[in-house]
């Protein structure tokens, strides 16, 4: 029998298009069952993002506190004492951030939220006689015949004061209605409760186990990118690092500042004894955490809530939030934050457009860091010498990379160093150990 001789040449070029008509079936397929492709897709997307959510928040948890756990675990190596092993630090020091977690969690309970929700049944106690003072004002506007003119270019006749009337009890029935159906949804809420319990309790797991044994966790995942890229090692590496002082430098000089300027709207509204001062103090620290319009969205429901106590608290509630901004934005805020971020007022107010627009009020929080990370990247991007061809761009990489690992192998050979003299120490403490039993 003869052999068939297979032209290798020819046997690629049909391998590779088969290839090409295989993806272009595919993607015809994709295009005409693009609803059910999508479907499924949102659906599998789903389905990880409900199974992998207690990581997630483990994962957030754990990032919030591993600086104050890091500062526990160091003040308690100052303390000379031989049963204060490695294990016992770190739980202790564990067990300490999560009990400051725990105490301010019941703190904002304790306090806040009863404060919250003795002024919103307030408020709802109230409307009867908001409604009545509502419609006194409006007889009184109907008397005015240019206001009357002016409303009722925008189709709203002040002067009939039963339609008035009947609109403003019809918007109380929208809302009586909205609260029977939230009560009749009460179910679903209890189940939705009872899984966001469950997942609450997993993330806790995961976080404590993340943050014992995190040593152990990034030298698994460092090892396994090194082996995958070094050069993105090393990349995502410096990124990391810039992000978390970023994100941290901000939220916790964001949040410091939104407690002082709470407080500076507490104690004036406290004074002048208003009966919402807690929740108006409350809704400006909350929407202070957003640079630039969240001071705007915290004080329109603040005066509002000022208004229903009295209308001249309404004004006062104003003043009170313009001075406490402005101490905010002058005195307070330079010192704490600076210029951490690092870009100019513009790009801090595009990225919250931007964020905002996509992932809602999360978005616009998150936004000016974000963004401060991606420009410091464009700067160090821009910042990088510009190659005259391909081939010197080539040579300058692989000297970047070989700068890198051998400066990795230098850190690597001093920490090897580091540990064969511990471990002489740890012999010499030994013999001294057992010569003093001998004697």
């Amino acid at each position: 029998m003869k052999r068939i001789k297979i032209n290798k040449q020819y046997l690629t070029i049909s391998i590779y298009v088969m290839a090409t008509l295989c993806a272009v079936i595919l993607f015809l397929m994709l295009i005409y069952n693009l609803s059910t492709v999508t479907e499924g897709v949102k659906k599998l997307w789903q389905f990880v993002s409900a199974l992998l959510k207690p990581v997630v928040w483990g994962f957030f948890l754990a990032y919030l506190l591993n600086r104050p756990i890091q500062f526990f675990y160091h003040m308690l190596s100052k303390i000379k004492n031989r049963r204060l092993t490695h294990g016992v630090k770190k739980a202790i020091s564990v067990s300490a951030g999560f009990l400051i977690l725990f105490l301010s969690l019941f703190l904002i309970f304790y306090a806040a939220i009863p404060a919250m929700a003795q002024s919103i049944s307030q408020i709802v106690e109230g409307v009867p006689t908001y409604t009545r003072i509502g419609n006194e004002l409006i007889q009184k506007l109907s008397q005015n015949e240019r206001l009357v003119e002016v409303m009722s270019a925008f189709n709203f006749d002040l002067s009939n004061t039963e339609s008035v009337s009947t609109f403003i009890s019809s918007q109380w029935a929208t809302i009586q209605n909205w609260l029977e159906k939230l009560a009749s949804s009460s179910m679903n809420f209890l189940v939705s409760f009872s899984r966001a319990l469950v997942n609450m309790f997993l993330a806790i797991f995961f976080a404590i186990y993340m943050l014992i044994d995190k040593k152990n966790l990034i030298k698994h995942v460092t090892s396994v990118v090194k082996r995958i890229s070094p050069k993105f090692y090393y990349r995502a590496g410096y990124v990391l690092k810039l992000t978390d002082e970023m994100f941290f430098t901000f939220l916790t000089g964001k949040a410091f500042c939104s407690l002082i300027i709470g407080v500076l709207t507490f104690i004036p509204c406290a004074i002048l004894q208003m009966k919402y001062a807690g929740l108006i103090a409350i809704l400006v620290a909350i929407s202070n955490m957003i640079p630039i319009f969240g001071p705007l969205i915290g004080s329109i429901p603040a005066v509002f809530l000022g208004m229903l106590s009295a209308p001249i608290n309404a004004v006062w509630v104003l003043v009170i939030i313009i001075v406490a901004q402005q101490i905010e934005s002058n005195i307070i805020s330079p010192k704490v934050l600076g210029n951490s971020v690092g870009i100019n007022a513009f790009w801090v107010l595009f990225s919250i457009v931007v964020f905002g627009k996509i992932w809602g009020v999360l978005g616009m929080l998150f936004a000016t860091p974000v963004f401060g990370v991606l420009a410091v990247l464009f700067k160090d991007w821009l910042r990088k010498p510009v190659p005259e061809n391909k081939k010197e761009e080539e040579i300058a990489e692989k000297e970047n990379m070989q700068t890198k690992l051998t400066r990795y192998h230098e850190e690597k050979k001093q920490a090897e160093q580091q540990k064969k003299e511990v471990r002489m120490l740890q012999k010499q403490l030994n013999k001294l150990h057992n010569r003093r039993k001998q004697k």
